[in-house]
Order: C-alpha cells, then sequence, then structure tokens
C-alpha cells in the first residue's frame, strides 16, 4: 500500500463468508484505513428450463464441490435475448436434528462390540503362547 498510488486489489473469484484485511506495518506509523470498499462482480444464471414444471433453486449447501456445467461446451449457441426469471420469497427448510438417544446408543453398543473383538483376539493371542511354550 503506498499513499501515491490507488491501493486497489484485484482478488481471485472466491466465496467467501468474511473478508480479513491484515496490515502489516512494521516499525512504521499505524495506518487508519477509513474507507475499505468491497466489491464483488455479477453472477448471472442461464439456463434452458421446462415449462409448466414446479423448479425450485437450491444454494447454501455447506463444503460443496463448485459445479461444473455443460455450458462451456456451447457457450456461442446462447441467445441473446433471454428473459428475466421472476423469482419468489425465499423459503427456507429448516434443519433436521438427529436425534440425541440413538447416537449415544450407537455409541455404546459400538464400545461393547470393540472391547468383545480385543477379547476374542487377547484369548487367540495367549493360547497360541501357551502352545509354543509346551
Amino acid at each position: 500500500m503506498s499513499s501515491a498510488d490507488d491501493n486497489v486489489f484485484m482478488l481471485d473469484n472466491r466465496q467467501a463468508k468474511r473478508l480479513k484485511i491484515e496490515i502489516i506495518n512494521n516499525d512504521n506509523q499505524p495506518l487508519r484505513p477509513d474507507n475499505i470498499k468491497v466489491y464483488s462482480g455479477q453472477v448471472t444464471l442461464s439456463a434452458q428450463l421446462p415449462a409448466g414444471n414446479a423448479l425450485y433453486l437450491a444454494y447454501g449447501k455447506e463444503n460443496a464441490p463448485a459445479p461444473v456445467y455443460d455450458l462451456v461446451h456451447f457457450k456461442n449457441k446462447v441467445p441473446g435475448n433471454l428473459t428475466s426469471l421472476k423469482y419468489g420469497k425465499e423459503e427456507t427448510k429448516p434443519a433436521v436434528m438427529p436425534e440425541t438417544g440413538s447416537a449415544s446408543a450407537s455409541k455404546t453398543w459400538l464400545w461393547i462390540a470393540m472391547g468383545a473383538v480385543m477379547l476374542i483376539i487377547g484369548y487367540f493371542a495367549l493360547s497360541m503362547l501357551k502352545k509354543e511354550s509346551e
């Protein structure tokens, strides 16, 4: 950063909920940024949808991989006069909470099964050591 420049930083297209700006200023006088602006490119979605069907758009899935569209194969065939989609009110789906009782019960059975397997392995190991010592 410099007072002589515009101090505009172009970053790659990334999805982020938060943006952290860290200024390492060493022994210089502290900087007091008074005007920080963040801009994002406009994102559009073009699709040929069948008429008459009830359609929905789902978004916001955590850790979902980036989609790969077939549009790159025929991007020159997209018409120039596209109609805009009118959308309704956003509907949120309530999160389904797992049952707490079944999770703890399954962990208990898992520990019991692992203990039984360890006892069986120990029994066979000791019986093999007894045969070898005889």
